[in-house]
């Protein structure tokens, strides 16, 4: 009898521990695994948070706030830059070594390695010089793929939205995955910039819709 209270007594101390560890259990290295995965950012995503980044506007000898309103007034980067008497070799390695923080950061966090990052730098290096000479890139920011423009990819590569973001996480290009569904670039970007014009809010002209569209679906 007398065992069988003890071996009660044993269960319901088991079950109280149970209880009061569960919440340290949770704040804990357990909670940390149970926390969703943070993406790492994109080739785009990491060449518009350099340009538009405190550091760039110092390294312009602007406040941020007008580096944002030039940027807005189609001013380019090298515009800038040549203003304040940089020359195109200084703004080019200003850039690059940017980035390269932008991806120590990226690694730090875990969210990427370094094997991955030095592709990811490799790839944003080469656009450079393009969004160097960009005249539209506050725009850019505003073009993101999400909502209806996310569901119209996944109508055009025959794929589901969620399919969509995964494979640009991984790297993949828009014109790959329209390539894959037999879908050629010319006409992905004439379906693309006819559903921009039907859901454009602000008046654009249609030559600036083509080229955000050719950025868009290019990007990696």
């Amino acid at each position: 009898m007398k065992r069988a209270m003890n071996i009660a007594r044993i269960g319901a101390a088991l079950a109280l521990t149970a209880i009061v560890a569960l919440p340290v259990m949770q704040s804990g290295a357990f909670a940390a695994t149970a926390k969703p995965k943070a993406h790492p950012k994109q080739a785009p995503a990491i060449v518009q948070s350099v340009i538009h980044s405190p550091q760039m506007a110092a390294f312009l000898h602007v406040k941020p706030q007008v580096l944002s309103i030039d940027l807005r007034h189609h001013k380019t980067l090298l515009d800038l830059a040549l203003a304040a008497k940089i020359s195109r070799p200084r703004l080019l390695s200003e850039l690059e070594a940017l980035v390269r923080d932008r991806a120590a950061v990226e690694i730090k966090g875990k969210h990427l390695t370094a094997a991955k990052a030095a592709a990811l730098e490799k790839r944003v290096d080469a656009s450079l010089p393009v969004w160097m000479a960009d005249p539209n890139l506050s725009r850019h920011r505003t073009t993101a793929l999400s909502g209806g423009l996310l569901k119209e990819v996944a109508k055009l590569t025959r794929l589901s939205a969620k399919e969509v973001k995964s494979k640009l996480r991984s790297g993949e290009s828009i014109v790959r995955m329209a390539a894959a569904a037999h879908v050629s670039e010319p006409v992905l970007v004439k379906d693309l910039v006819a559903y921009r014009t039907a859901h454009e809010k602000h008046k654009v002209s249609a030559q600036i819709l083509r080229k955000e569209v050719v950025h868009l679906i290019n990007a990696r």
